[in-house]
């Protein structure tokens, strides 16, 4: 058996000012780079081929993280470090209707307008990103984003048991975007001290952080809402990455992360929109895509053809296979494979 360390990771690609940038086209590529630090689980929740790139910098263990998408991504993980909170906010490159959800709120069509995820009660962390989309997140495990925060009088610590989002002024908050993608941006155009986190820049983003907190609108705070069926979800994503080659059915799934089927269902079409049995095929799909597309792993753990791998994650049926395979990535299992002979 062989897990997520086995599998081919894309290469990250160093910029000066200790940056790193990657593309990626599977949403556990994206998961396998952002645990680093911690676990993290990512599933694309719709079919199509992902197109997406992750920048990552930090400094003194603080993060500067920029994740753009062009498929809806859900992104979770347990809860963070001791100590550290992170500040996100989100771009989208679309006028289509969307969903955002953080935390089990709802943030429909308000998700431009938001600086989320700094709260320090919530016992897991979850985010579903909409289609074409950028995600820019600060982590801070020094002090300066919250001393700024309290030099114009918030209690932050208190703020913070209490919301997971503030609406902060159009002002501050693109301030705020600007600064993450100034430190993430490795444009010839920019010197090489440009790049990265460093300690000239991190006050400025602190500083733009502070601002949001003190220029919020009234009654812009937005109440944390832990929703259990939703961390169900969560659960589900980690079960599902778990257990890759074992049966599968709802009442199994159900009971092992102990709950009830219909409990199971409803967080699942409520926060990402499919059923549980649709979030673990995805996943699997995602798995045997990255084996057919790598001559090494499929020589290392002796899987020849098509066939093995597909009766290795549970598709029992050739057709039916074949056919969800082609939706979500848009190309045959074969033609995933022959390019992988190519190379």
């Amino acid at each position: 058996m062989f897990g997520l360390e086995a599998l081919h990771k894309r290469p990250l690609v160093q910029h000066p000012g200790h940056l790193l940038s990657s593309d990626f086209c599977l949403s556990l590529e994206l998961g396998s780079f952002l645990s680093a630090e911690e676990e993290v689980r990512v599933i694309k929740t719709t079919p199509g081929p992902l197109k997406g790139t992750v920048k990552f910098s930090t400094y003194q263990n603080d993060i500067c993280l920029s994740v753009k998408t062009n498929k809806p991504l859900y992104i979770c993980g347990n809860s963070k470090s001791v100590g550290t909170h992170s500040f996100s906010a989100i771009e989208i490159y679309t006028s289509d209707d969307y969903v955002a959800k953080n935390y089990s709120n709802d943030f429909s069509q308000i998700a431009t307008t938001l600086l989320s995820g700094f709260s320090n009660t919530a016992k897991f962390r979850s985010f579903h990103m909409p289609a074409s989309s950028r995600l820019l997140t600060y982590i801070c495990a020094s002090k300066g984003a919250i001393h700024s925060i309290a030099s114009r009088n918030i209690d932050f610590e208190n703020l913070a048991a209490k919301v997971s989002t503030i609406t902060p002024s159009s002002e501050s908050l693109m301030q705020f975007r600007t600064a993450i993608k100034a430190v993430l941006d490795n444009s010839k155009s920019r010197s090489t001290e440009g790049h990265g986190l460093d300690n000239l820049n991190r006050p400025k983003i602190c500083e733009c952080i502070g601002k949001c907190f003190s220029d919020q609108k009234i009654g812009g705070e937005i109440s944390l809402k832990l929703t259990h069926r939703h961390e169900l979800c969560k659960d589900l994503v980690f079960w599902g990455y778990d257990n890759i080659y074992q049966p599968i059915s709802l009442e199994k799934v159900a009971a092992e992360i102990h709950t009830t089927s219909a409990s199971l269902s409803q967080g699942c079409k409520e926060l990402l929109g499919i059923g549980p049995m649709t979030v673990l095929r995805y996943n699997r799909l995602e798995h045997i895509y990255q084996i057919l597309s790598d001559r090494d792993i499929r020589s290392k753990y002796d899987l020849i053809n098509i066939e093995e791998v597909r009766e290795k994650f549970g598709f029992k049926t050739r057709g039916n296979f074949a056919a969800l395979y082609r939706k979500y990535f848009n190309e045959t299992p074969r033609e995933t494979l022959l390019k992988s002979n190519k190379h």
